[in-house]
């Protein structure tokens, strides 16, 4: 049977809860882990947005902070942070890596970075920012926008439509590939991303004909669809 663990009431606003390297780290406001079955405690008092551990260098975390993409590690129960990216600068709010080494950082100035991380975690990692003039829409910031993995694509959910990243274009472009899919006006609602990709959204009103993905829920003006 399943045991229910208090977390504590001084969370500092939680935006992300990771379990890895045999911890449990809350991140958001300020940075927390604790090892399994110990109490939390917080290890760094600044903020560590979009959370995550990097497939690319085993052991080493990245994290958006108000000024940048930065990446550290745990070194024994000491947290260390170990840099911050030349680019982006500026506020990162929401982070994801798809595919492995490739991390996509979320600005509230309206901007999307892509950061190549595959020749691992340093500073100079070559970035790119991405903007309404390369197929996202206008608008788009951290609050009306999601980033989905699909597949083998990044798949952008912003301001009631769908995006996919085209490498070939080095652009974004309308999703269509979802056949049978007809949304009037789709808003963000809980991403998950555990090894199988994995998104769900919400719409005024949709109609379902026939899909290409595995399987599909539908309710009372809400969808989900895993592949």
């Amino acid at each position: 049977a399943g045991r229910f663990h208090s977390l504590g009431p001084d969370l500092a606003g939680p935006r992300k809860m990771v379990s890895a390297a045999g911890r449990l780290f809350i991140a958001g406001a300020n940075l927390q882990f604790a090892p399994a079955g110990a109490p939390l405690r917080v290890v760094d008092e600044r903020p560590h947005y979009g959370f995550l551990p990097l497939r690319t260098a085993p052991g080493v975390f990245v994290f958006g902070t108000p000024n940048g993409l930065s990446f550290g590690r745990v070194d024994r129960d000491t947290w260390r942070r170990l840099g911050r990216c030349a680019d982006p600068t500026g506020p990162i709010h929401a982070v994801l890596e798809h595919p492995a080494g490739i991390v996509w950082a979320l600005s509230p100035a309206g901007k999307l970075w892509r950061v190549d991380f595959t020749a691992g975690a340093r500073p100079a990692a070559p970035a790119r920012a991405f903007t309404a003039a390369d197929g996202l829409p206008a608008g788009f910031n951290e609050v009306n926008t999601r980033l989905i993995p699909l597949g083998d694509s990044l798949v952008v959910l912003s301001r009631g439509k769908l995006f996919r990243f085209d490498p070939a274009l080095s652009r974004f472009v309308p999703e269509s590939r979802i056949t049978g899919l007809i949304p009037v006006g789709w808003y963000p609602g809980a991403i998950v991303h555990d090894q199988k990709p994995f998104c769900s959204f919400s719409a005024n009103f949709f109609r379902v004909r026939t899909l290409s993905w595995k399987s599909v829920i539908c309710g009372s003006g809400s969808g989900s669809a895993a592949s």
